[in-house]
C-alpha cells in the first residue's frame, strides 16, 4: 500500500473516530413562536409587516441563531420568501426575540381596500451548537441544526402595530405546524 493512500486512511479513520466524540452531549433545540406584527412602513403600492419571533432556549448553553429562511402568503398574492440573518443569540435557559419583515405588494387603497387578509408564515432558523468541532461541521456545510416555526391566521390592516391584529385562523390551522425540526442530538 502506497505511503499516501495509508496516510489518508489514518486521517478519515480519525476524523471519524473525533465525530462521535463530538456528539456525545445532548442539547435540545430551540423553540420559536410569532409573537406580534408591526406595520413598518406603507403606501398605496406595498407595506412592510415586521413579525416578531420569539426563540426560547432550555440548554445551560446560549445558542448562536443563523440563518432565518422564510416564505408567507396571504390572501392570493404572490408569495413572499425571503432569507436574512437572525441577528441574536439565545442565552442560556433564556429567550431573545428577532423580526422577520414582509413585503406585502399592490396592497389596494381608498375605501374598498380589504382590512383583513388571511396569511401563512413558515420558516426555519439556523442555529450554532458550542464547541470547535460543531462549528468546523457548520461552517463546511455538513451540519446545520434548524428547527421551524410557523403561524396561520388572519391579520387586521387596520389594527396591525396594535392589539388585536393578529387573529387565530380557523380552528386547527393556527400556529401553524411548523416546520419539521432536523436537530439531531448531539
Amino acid at each position: 500500500m502506497n505511503n499516501r493512500f495509508a496516510s489518508s486512511l489514518v486521517v478519515l479513520g480519525a476524523g471519524m473516530a473525533v465525530v462521535p466524540i463530538a456528539g456525545c452531549t445532548s442539547y435540545a433545540p430551540p423553540k420559536f413562536t410569532v409573537q406580534n406584527v408591526t406595520l413598518e412602513t406603507g403606501s398605496a403600492e406595498a407595506m412592510v409587516l415586521a413579525f416578531h419571533v420569539r426563540g426560547e432556549n432550555s440548554n445551560d448553553i446560549e445558542l448562536k441563531l443563523r440563518d432565518v429562511r422564510y416564505e408567507f402568503e396571504s390572501s392570493g398574492r404572490e408569495k413572499f420568501e425571503a432569507l436574512r440573518s437572525a441577528e441574536a443569540t439565545l442565552p442560556a435557559k433564556g429567550a431573545n426575540t428577532f423580526t422577520v419583515p414582509v413585503v406585502l405588494r399592490g396592497v389596494p387603497g381608498g375605501a374598498e381596500a380589504p382590512t383583513e387578509v388571511s396569511y401563512k408564515l413558515a420558516g426555519s432558523v439556523e442555529y450554532l451548537l458550542p464547541g470547535s468541532i460543531a462549528e468546523l461541521l457548520f461552517d463546511t456545510g455538513l451540519r446545520k441544526p434548524t428547527t421551524g416555526f410557523g403561524e396561520s391566521g388572519r391579520l387586521d390592516l387596520s389594527k396591525v402595530g396594535g392589539e388585536g391584529a393578529m387573529m387565530p385562523a380557523l380552528p386547527g390551522s393556527s400556529p401553524e405546524a411548523a416546520p419539521a425540526s432536523d436537530a439531531q442530538q448531539q
